[in-house]
């Protein structure tokens, strides 16, 4: 049995950028492979080789020349595009089209939106802490095509319960 081939029923399942980017541990600051630390936005990829694995500024990126390569171990960061609802829009657009992808999450509910510093603040209550959390808020993000931040407010079990059963 090879190792390196790809099997369909493995469980095996590729780590993304986001994955990488949570595992660091910070929120802002980002540790590249040359073992200098470096703020989140200037991080363009994640480079997954055993002898230097961390993050690739584009700068880091050129002098590696990843790309031409054709490196197995670079996992480039997603980028953002504006998408299904325009800039000019209502805090309750915003919280219903949030609220609809999550639909798959059962015991999770945006109740509260607001713009505050060139970002939406999405506030959202739920009964579990068993979310992926930073991988929600950059799909959502991506979707709604601006830049968001989740805030969950510390509500107790039986008032979440109350909340997302109201409709």
């Amino acid at each position: 049995m090879n190792i390196c081939t790809y099997e369909p029923n493995s469980e095996y399942q590729a780590k993304t950028y986001y994955d990488y980017e949570k595992q660091s541990g910070s929120r802002h600051n980002r540790k590249c492979i040359n073992g200098k630390i470096t703020g989140c936005g200037k991080c363009v990829a994640y480079c997954e080789y055993v002898g230097h694995p961390g993050f690739l500024t584009g700068e880091l990126r050129f002098e590696r020349n990843c790309i031409d390569k054709g490196c197995n171990y670079y996992v480039e960061k997603p980028k953002r595009t504006s998408k299904a609802i325009p800039q000019k829009t209502n805090d309750t657009e915003i919280i219903n089209a949030a609220n609809d992808y999550i639909g798959k999450f059962e015991g999770m509910k945006f109740i509260k939106a607001a713009m505050r510093g060139g970002e939406y603040i999405l506030q959202y209550i739920t009964i579990s802490d068993c979310y992926p959390v930073k991988q929600i808020e950059n799909e959502i993000a991506d979707l709604l095509g601006m830049r968001i931040r989740l805030n969950r407010l510390n509500y107790n079990f039986d008032i979440c319960a109350a909340l997302i059963l109201a409709d």
